[in-house]
């Protein structure tokens, strides 16, 4: 599969919906105290009050997204965040298959580690290459990922966006490389972090439908 590169409006696949850009949404998580920009913004189900984590899923193009903030006792790198996540069972290397690794700086000032990857990390050990036997009622999927870990004094930014698409040819990969750029460069490169607070009553973004 090529390496995933930024386009306007990727490949239309049957079978294999693409992520629009057509509109654009956001959500303002208060917990973490940063705005997520969404694609098809109204499209995603988000959820950032019953797990640690928040959630944001797209039915139609089968992506989800997992982010989380949380603090370290030490003082941290990218590194000792990434494994951090693989403590809170965020992070699984099992089963996939690196396609594309950077070093850079953000959001903000953020020194974060980003990662590209196919495969399913639920399927590590069984047959078919760790994808789902092929069934008419489960046909075989193609799966990526966008890892992200971010490191800021004792704070850590974790980032993780998956989608699916069927297996199938040089389309249905067009249509996954498609999102997963998108996933790098206008959502996890475009979050934006709150303003400093400097008293518990400063005024906070507010969130967007």
């Amino acid at each position: 599969m090529p390496s995933p590169s930024a386009k306007g409006e990727g490949s239309q696949a049957p079978g294999a919906p693409e992520l629009s850009e057509a509109s654009w949404g956001s959500f303002h998580s208060q917990r973490f105290q940063l705005t997520l920009p969404l694609p098809e913004g109204k499209a995603w189900r988000i959820d950032d009050h019953r797990e640690p984590e928040l959630t944001a899923r797209h039915e139609a193009t089968s992506s989800r997204i997992v982010l989380s903030v949380f603090r370290e006792d030490d003082l941290m790198n990218r590194n000792k965040c990434r494994e951090a996540a693989k403590r809170r069972g965020l992070v699984s290397d099992e089963g996939l298959s690196l396609v594309a690794d950077e070093i850079t700086v953000g959001p903000e000032a953020y020194d974060t580690r980003i990662w590209i990857a196919l495969g399913d990390p639920t399927a590590a050990g069984r047959p078919h290459g760790g994808r789902a036997p092929t069934t008419p009622a489960a046909p075989a999927k193609l799966m990526g990922h966008v890892f992200a870990t971010g490191a800021f004094l004792r704070t850590c930014l974790f980032f993780h966006f998956t989608t699916e698409v069927p297996q199938g040819g040089s389309a249905e990969e067009a249509v996954l490389s498609h999102r997963l750029a998108l996933a790098r460069t206008k959502i996890l490169g475009a979050i934006r972090l709150d303003p400093p607070r400097t008293t518990w009553d400063a005024d906070a973004p507010k969130e967007k439908p």
